[in-house]
C-alpha cells in the first residue's frame, strides 16, 4: 500500500461510519472499474471482441442470425 493511501485510510477512519462507507462504496467502485477496463481493454479482449465480430457478420451473411422480437 503506498503512503498516499495509508493517509487518506488514517484522515478517513475519524469520519463517522455513514461518511467512511460512502468512501468505501466509491472505492470498491473505482477498482471495480479498474478492473473491468484492465480486463476489456487489453489488446487480446480486442483481438477476441474482433474475431467474435467477423464471425457473427459472417453468420449474418450466410443468413443464420434472425433478428429476435421481444414482446
Amino acid at each position: 500500500m503506498t503512503s498516499k493511501l495509508k493517509d487518506a485510510f488514517e484522515k478517513a477512519s475519524r469520519l463517522s461510519e455513514e461518511e467512511q462507507d460512502d468512501i468505501a462504496a466509491a472505492l470498491l467502485v473505482m477498482v471495480d472499474e479498474a478492473e473491468w477496463n484492465s480486463l476489456v481493454g487489453s489488446p487480446r479482449s480486442h483481438a477476441l471482441l474482433d474475431r467474435m465480430v467477423r464471425k457473427a457478420r459472417k453468420a449474418v451473411e450466410r443468413g443464420e442470425v434472425t433478428q429476435m422480437r421481444i414482446a
